[in-house]
């Protein structure tokens, strides 16, 4: 559940702009409370509606977010904001309005994975091992419009290298409302082009090396992409074997000011991908396992819920993947995340006889059937709210509407 609280105000004629500056300055470090939700509190003015009379003379606004009626409660009793409204606000106002309300979880999932592909205006990586089909920015928008999301991550796939034009492109289009993660070439990107990435949305840098088996280019691409987020303070997304989490391990405990997050189930196969059938019923007997709940358990690493065809051929319903999602959501409820994987690329598993070069067709999933599969294994409401709603907005640092 999420409360959002707004406040108009109107001064009376004589309280001068000294006095009003320092009441909206005093306002927003209500923010810091416990009591508001990963901080959201906004606090805006003079208003600028055209025409100005449909202000109604309320000059300035305050809008703030709220786990629940009780959270409310005790941001409107806390010292602090007793402390503001008595000193600045009351013996001044002349008016205000208040409208408190409830909102719908579901307007506020978000979507943790998702890629943008648009070969006709941004050409692939020659080097590519696959080629999808185009899902450009308008097939996104029909998708996410027909689900009812308003805020998704996209992510750079591998078959544009380290050319992130269409992210940019993409995060420009969506005007604010996404988040993107990049890749880069790490010795040659420039300061300025990592200015534009974190002007247009981008909140991390994925290392994309899920079928490497060298674990030393695995660690250097993820201490060389350190390097750089920590500048930005960007997370580090990371698509690599399970196996490598081993090694990364210590690496990431060496670095825990850095937010990590694991894509897909953080690559934990079960025995229908594997013929292993141990996998299935125990993740701890997959090399990396262990290592990944560690970190999950010290807040060092967010997984992503997403593309369990990935990690296992038992369509649709991936009942095997259900011991993996549990196992990882009770280690860390505020470490997960959900992503749908759209356009759900088939990868080089999907190349045909024309090889790599050659357009291939998309897998068919039921995305709907893959959300409430998702709920399902979050196990109540308050857990699908941290999973679709305040998890991704901590992990890529989106807190407002504006």
């Amino acid at each position: 559940m999420t409360i959002v609280h707004m406040v108009f105000f109107r001064f009376r004629p004589e309280v001068t702009q000294e006095h009003k500056d320092t009441f909206v300055r005093e306002l927003k470090k209500l923010k810091n409370l416990p009591c508001v939700k990963d901080n959201r509190l906004i606090v805006g003015g003079p208003s600028i509606t055209d025409p100005i009379e449909r202000s109604k003379g309320f000059e300035f606004a305050l809008v703030s977010y709220h786990h629940d009626r009780a959270a409310l409660d005790a941001y409107q009793a806390s010292k602090e904001h007793t402390w503001v409204t008595q000193t600045y606000l009351f013996p001044f106002k002349e008016d205000l309005c208040r409208f408190d309300f409830e909102v719908d979880p579901e307007d506020e999932y978000m979507d943790s994975h998702i890629h943008i592909i648009d070969p006709d205006r941004f050409p692939l990586d020659p080097d590519r091992d696959y080629t999808p089909k185009p899902a450009t920015v308008d097939n996104c928008t029909e998708f996410q419009e027909s689900r009812g999301i308003k805020h998704a991550v996209v992510v750079l796939p591998s078959v544009y290298g380290t050319n992130n034009s269409v992210l940019l492109d993409a995060l420009r289009h969506f005007q604010g409302q996404y988040r993107g993660v990049a890749v880069v070439d790490t010795e040659n990107i420039t300061t300025a082009e990592l200015d534009e990435l974190h002007e247009a949305g981008v909140r991390g840098l994925r290392v994309n090396l899920g079928s490497s088996n060298d674990t030393d280019k695995i660690i250097r691409e993820v201490e060389s992409n350190i390097a750089i987020a920590r500048t930005r303070n960007w997370a580090v997304q990371l698509w690599v074997p399970l196996s490598s989490m081993v090694s990364l391990h210590p690496v990431i405990l060496n670095n825990s000011d850095i937010t990590f997050v694991a894509d897909h189930f953080a690559h934990t196969e079960t025995s229908s991908k594997t013929n292993v059938s141990s996998s299935t019923y125990d993740p701890y007997r997959s090399t990396g396992f262990h290592e990944v709940i560690d970190l999950v358990q010290r807040k060092l690493l967010f997984i992503k819920i997403s593309a369990p065809y990935q990690n296992s051929k038992q369509d649709p319903l991936y009942e095997d993947m259900r011991i993996i999602a549990q196992t990882l959501i009770a280690a860390g409820p505020e470490m997960v995340v959900y992503g749908s994987d759209w356009p759900h690329t088939a990868s080089k598993e999907g190349n045909g006889p024309g090889g790599p070069l050659v357009p291939s067709d998309y897998r068919v999933v039921n995305d709907a059937a893959l959300v409430e599969i998702a709920k399902d294994w979050a196990g109540g409401e308050a857990q699908v709210q941290r999973l679709f709603v305040d998890n991704p907005r901590r992990l890529w640092q989106w807190y407002s509407e504006d």
